[in-house]
């Protein structure tokens, strides 16, 4: 050894856990999690709902406050007709009524617009059009299902209308 210099002497690290217990494989430990990137943080299956659903919230919401402006503008006739005999019944199916029809006819022209947007796509790109028959009995299957929903407190509000006020006079 040369004066001066100075060498440390070189010690062999003893062999990792993770080297013997699993075929060279890193810990699972957040420090070795690679990140992922935006597209993987929102997996395939997730998309294709998340959009629906909101769209389906905001009908829902607007199909029942359509229905209880009705059920408000239209108060000096339900109640009348409680005086005369109708049930609760009676009125509930009738504002309920009006909800599906209402939602059935949106989701209707929802579905005729959406195949027509697609097969205009379709065909600017010369492709085939291709719209499922079970997509669009599906999005109409929800929309009956959302105007029954958003329609039926409204309704049961109406068919609780009291007809004593009706009697009473403006």
């Amino acid at each position: 050894m040369v004066r001066g210099s100075f060498q440390r002497p070189t010690r062999i690290p003893p062999p990792a856990r993770w080297l013997t217990a699993r075929a060279r494989e890193p810990p699972r430990s957040s420090v070795y999690r690679r990140r992922r990137r935006p597209s993987e943080i929102l997996r395939p299956p997730v998309q294709p709902v998340g959009l629906p659903l909101s769209t389906y919230r905001v009908t829902g919401a607007g199909c029942a406050t359509r229905t209880m402006i009705s059920v408000r503008q239209r108060r000096a006739e339900v109640e009348p007709r409680r005086a005369l005999g109708a049930t609760r019944g009676q009125i509930r199916v009738q504002f309920l009524a009006e909800a599906l029809l209402l939602s059935v006819l949106g989701g209707i022209g929802g579905t005729l617009l959406g195949a027509g947007i697609t097969a205009l796509y379709a065909y600017s790109r010369q492709w085939p059009t291709v719209v499922p028959a079970w997509a669009m009995a599906g999005g109409l299957g929800a929309t009956v299902l959302v105007g029954t929903l958003a329609g039926r407190y409204p309704a049961i509000r109406a068919s609780r209308l009291p007809p004593t006020t009706a009697l009473a006079g403006p």
